[in-house]
């Protein structure tokens, strides 16, 4: 992948930063798009200094012009791209549906629908504009396979990001655009750590259903990703579980 261009949203912590890592190991430059100028900064350094370029854009991947500006700016600095990590998402907040609010479903869906369908509407383009092959990875769950306990919405919007892959993957084949998804279960990140302590109830019930008594690390998504991502893979329209056995449970 020397010399290729990595593009991932919600990639400054995490399962993003984790694969952003994986790839500059493997030689690609980076760029980032995530909300935070602190942590972008800090991302941006500690990607660079793995030896490859990196451009970490803050903006939020439900604003068009946001994600329409950074990958133009993706493009002006590095001349392609070839890979995108569409991984930007927020959890839900365990409810029934009587409890939920409209602002919370509206939240959820800008984010984890709206904002893969953006960043694909605009990296698409720049792939066939290259005229290389390229490759793209969603970030789904396996709350997009099978529906968890009391989340609804975001089980929701994890099916329709399945939904958004496969689309995209049929329409672009013949383009030499490949479309896969991940659908991680539970992953050690901060933002389930913080998520397990305000819920340790619903979080002693996930655990249980990792039936491999483990939930899985950032750089385990991270390589399902690369995997993905190249030719080797010679597959498109497919969603890649790393959930050690959630959904066997």
């Amino acid at each position: 992948m020397q010399g290729s261009t990595f593009f991932v949203t919600g990639g400054n912590t995490g399962i993003g930063l984790a694969t952003a890592k994986l790839f500059a190991s493997h030689g690609a430059n980076i760029a980032i798009l995530s909300l935070g100028a602190d942590l972008n900064a800090a991302a941006e350094r500690e990607i660079s200094e793995l030896g490859v370029e990196c451009l970490a854009i803050t903006g939020d991947v439900t604003k068009r012009d946001d994600v329409e500006d950074a990958v133009e700016r993706v493009v002006a600095r590095f001349g392609r791209l070839d890979y995108a990590f569409n991984n930007a998402g927020i959890p839900q907040r365990p409810s029934y549906i009587g409890e939920q609010s409209e602002e919370e479903f509206d939240t959820l869906v800008a984010v984890d629908i709206k904002g893969v369908w953006l960043a694909m509407r605009y990296e698409i383009p720049a792939m066939l504009a290259g005229g290389r092959p390229g490759a793209i990875v969603n970030s789904a769950s396996a709350a997009g396979i099978k529906a968890p306990y009391r989340q609804l919405i975001y089980a929701a919007c994890k099916h329709a990001v399945v939904g958004l892959t496969k689309g995209a993957a049929f329409d672009h084949a013949a383009d030499g655009i490949r479309v896969n998804a991940i659908a991680p279960g539970i992953v050690n990140t901060e933002m389930i750590r913080r998520y397990a302590e305000a819920n340790p109830d619903h979080w002693d019930q996930v655990l249980e259903q990792h039936i491999m008594g483990t939930t899985a690390e950032p750089e385990d998504v991270a390589a399902a990703v690369l995997f993905l991502c190249r030719d080797a893979a010679k597959t498109t329209g497919t969603v890649f579980t790393i959930d050690s056995g959630r959904l066997l449970y």
